[in-house]
């Protein structure tokens, strides 16, 4: 029995006395484990549990996991109104002894492989849905999402350095911003996942039936997940094809890489020490070499057209 299984039962019983569940484990990621009850009432539910209440390592600096709790039951509810399959909220519970938990709709899936037209149709109704005003998401660590990505890029390349032993670029955060502003600040904006992968896509008989984990969601430029879904390795004919037009194409070749390079640094660093994977964080280290590499001269080219001076 895990030590978030015990507090969650403790937890339920104080606020339940009068439901005793059977809590199978049905998910688990970094940070959050998930469950499998039957309540009298909902039903089939499933239950998502923090490890800890502070998550804080080279990628994430000191998030709370209850922010993420609420985004969840949020964003679930917010695209389950928009005809977007998402478990509904039924319970979230924030201010635990033993445990804070979030008791949402199970769907019933079956592990099965996604379609990539399905999960391209998918990510494209997503995209399409106009985001509500002001939402900001736990992910955005700084006051503007260009200043998160740059300010993201940078740490993230430092704890490459330190955990591969090897040297990478410094770029100025400043510059990054106003490059970003002012080749993608005018593109729509919509909610992203950014974390759109099989094990967050709910299938069953390979046909999706939903979508879950909001814990990386952003707001802004739609180019920005599909760079994501690329370096994922998932981006190919048929997702393509299913998408529609491809926003990443239509950004400047600068802004696609520095996109680009905002994953692939998380990547690095997930694959060094968060989930260390020595051939993984080997293939993900030489990708972040690669993208500096194509992306140095694109900048100076930019920063000199825009008559500013490089500082690289």
């Amino acid at each position: 029995m895990t030590v978030a299984l015990e507090a969650l039962r403790s937890e339920l019983l104080s606020h339940y006395p009068k439901w005793h569940p059977i809590l199978s484990p049905v998910g688990e990621g970094l940070h959050f484990e998930v469950f499998h009850a039957v309540h009298p009432v909902w039903g089939d539910v499933s239950i998502k549990v923090p490890r800890t209440r502070f998550i804080s390592n080279d990628n994430d600096d000191h998030i709370d996991t209850r922010d993420l709790l609420r985004q969840e039951a949020t964003l679930n509810g917010f695209f389950a109104d928009h005809g977007i399959p998402t478990p509904r909220a039924f319970d979230l519970h924030v201010d635990g002894v033993a445990a804070d938990y979030l008791i949402g709709s199970y769907l019933q899936h079956d592990r099965s492989t996604p379609s990539p037209r399905e999960c391209g149709a998918l990510l494209a109704r997503m995209h399409a849905i106009t985001s509500p005003k002001n939402l900001k998401c736990v992910a955005e660590v700084e006051d503007t999402l260009w200043r998160t990505i740059a300010t993201l890029i940078g740490r993230r390349s430092r704890a490459v350095e330190r955990l591969a032993g090897v040297t990478l670029p410094i770029l100025q955060e400043s510059e990054i911003c106003e490059l970003l502003n002012g080749n993608a600040g005018h593109a729509p904006s919509a909610i992203l996942h950014m974390d759109f992968r099989s094990a967050n896509i709910l299938t069953r008989d390979s046909q999706v039936v939903g979508i879950i984990d909001w814990g990386n969601a952003l707001v802004g430029d739609p180019a920005l997940e599909v760079a994501r879904v690329a370096e994922y390795g998932q981006w190919d004919d048929d997702f393509a094809t299913a998408y529609g037009s491809n926003p990443l194409l239509q950004r400047p070749a600068h802004v696609a890489l520095l996109y680009r390079l905002y994953t692939a640094t998380m990547l690095a660093v997930v694959f060094l020490s968060e989930a260390p994977d020595p051939t993984s964080a080997e293939v993900s280290v030489k990708r972040v070499q690669a993208l500096y590499r194509s992306l140095l001269p694109l900048l100076s080219q930019a920063k000199a057209s825009d008559g500013t001076n490089p500082h690289l």
